[in-house]
């Protein structure tokens, strides 16, 4: 990681983040290959389990890229905490949207248990969904 982080950095914060999911993309598929050889079959279980995350994670990248684009055109350089606060809104929004519509019932699970650890008994469903 840190060598491509070296020759990546040039392109700024861009350059070091593409060399760390570079290196960790490169570790996972390594991982899965090693459960592979070890359970056969588990490949295929994993990829399925994390396509979502993953869907999740390319969609938010994709809408955060052209969400600089055009609201540096609108801000400008010179409001960059709201640039900011603009942009994790819109990756937060956009990560969340995937998963409620690709993995529904495990966001009723998770709202469900932080329900119940906050003592309260409420019991989210989205029948309507």
């Amino acid at each position: 990681m840190l060598p491509l982080a070296l020759l990546l950095i040039d392109r700024g914060i861009t350059g070091v983040a593409i060399a760390i999911v570079t290196a960790f993309s490169v570790g996972f598929c390594f991982n899965i290959y090693q459960a592979n050889r070890i359970i056969p079959g588990v490949a295929s279980k994993i990829f399925g389990a994390i396509f979502p995350a993953i869907s999740a994670t390319v969609l938010m990248m994709l809408s955060v890229y052209w969400s600089r684009l055009g609201l540096s055109k609108v801000i400008g350089n010179y409001h960059e905490m709201i640039f900011l606060i603009l942009l994790v809104t819109i990756s937060i929004l956009t990560y969340a949207s995937v998963l409620v519509i690709m993995k529904k019932q495990l966001v009723i699970e998770v709202i469900n248990l932080v329900f119940s650890a906050l003592g309260m008994k409420k019991n989210v469903a989205f029948s309507r969904f």
